[in-house]
């Protein structure tokens, strides 16, 4: 219906401009012929309209035929010079009751103005496709971006799962107590990540009250050698960040991190920066760099920083004092995003 509005209004818009640009030109009593020389012309004017934007543009123009499509378009301007010329030649002799003969240049001025209309009006057409097309496009790549992400949380959910029931079936040979209880936080974890939307953003404290659980089910392996700081901007926790971010960046700083001095750093840090937001994730850190931080899962979760914020947002790595830390960061314009549960 909205197409055919525009349709409407464009062929509307030519009758009233027709109508008053030759309004002087008829007597009172001449009207009518006015009104019927408008309406008996405009077929002709549509039809080499819709010709040239439904059929040459798209046939020639666009696929790069240019000479086809210029004859095309010589091809319409004769039409439309000898079906002004014969629909005048003929309306006049009627209304007179007498052959008349109209001279050329009379009938050019005229085709120079309906073909000015017949590209104006095949502009607004195109115009009116393109912004369909550029919908549809849109439509596709978010699909495409949402089938991506899904994957790369099929990716991630597995890798997360092959990690902590390793460690849970440690620790159930070892305490069946501790078993039981670090199930029971895996089941908060798991139901958090199930009912997740691949393309849904997350509050920072929703995200962060999974990852202390997390951390919980950590401690139940690490004991008191578990170092666990959180370092916040209170202000940030209604934030909005993509799902599993800050899970991730955890759960890999306990994969890949080491003991130091006989305890497991790991600290949490998020705060306000003059051009956004910075969360990091610290743990301790020995050997090579790659082993911290060239790894799958921080691969992954690039890929998903560049799905949400394009190259706005930023992932790097630093070695301080036998630390390793992960650092993102979140432009000022996309860190209050209201796109989240």
């Amino acid at each position: 219906m909205k197409k055919w509005g525009i349709h409407i209004l464009i062929w509307g818009a030519y009758i009233l401009i027709e109508y008053l640009a030759n309004y002087f030109h008829y007597s009172r009593e001449s009207q009518t012929l006015l009104w019927v020389n408008i309406l008996l012309y405009l077929p002709a004017i549509m039809l080499s309209t819709y010709f040239v934007g439904s059929y040459l543009v798209p046939r020639f123009l666009l696929k790069g035929k240019n000479l086809v499509f210029a004859l095309g378009i010589m091809g319409v301007l004769l039409f439309v010079f000898f079906s002004r010329y014969y629909l005048s030649v003929g309306l006049f002799s009627w209304a007179e009751e007498r052959s008349i003969r109209l001279p050329f240049s009379k009938i050019t001025k005229n085709v120079i103005k309906d073909y000015s209309i017949i590209a104006l009006a095949t502009c607004i057409l195109i115009i009116n496709d393109w912004k369909e097309i550029v919908k549809k496009m849109r439509a596709v790549e978010k699909t495409n971006a949402e089938l991506e992400l899904a994957l790369l949380l099929n990716k991630l959910q597995p890798h997360f799962l092959f990690n902590t029931f390793n460690n849970i079936y440690s620790l159930i040979r070892k305490d069946a107590q501790k078993g039981a209880e670090a199930l029971l936080q895996l089941s908060s974890v798991l139901e958090y990540i199930v009912y997740l939307k691949p393309a849904e953003k997350v509050a920072i404290q929703t995200e962060l009250e999974v990852v202390r659980q997390y951390v919980q089910l950590q401690k139940l392996k690490y004991g008191v050698q578990l170092d666990y700081q959180e370092c916040l901007d209170d202000r940030l926790m209604p934030a909005s960040i993509p799902s599993l971010v800050l899970l991730s960046l955890v759960e890999n700083a306990f994969k890949h991190g080491h003991k130091v001095n006989g305890h497991f750093l790991l600290k949490i840090s998020i705060k306000a920066q003059a051009e956004g937001m910075e969360i990091a994730v610290q743990n301790g850190y020995k050997g090579a760099p790659s082993q911290n931080g060239t790894n799958r899962g921080n691969q992954n979760l690039l890929d998903r920083l560049s799905i949400f914020y394009g190259q706005k947002a930023s992932l790097d790595y630093s070695i301080q004092d036998q630390s390793f830390i992960t650092r993102i960061s979140i432009p000022k314009d996309e860190v209050f995003s209201r796109n989240h549960r």
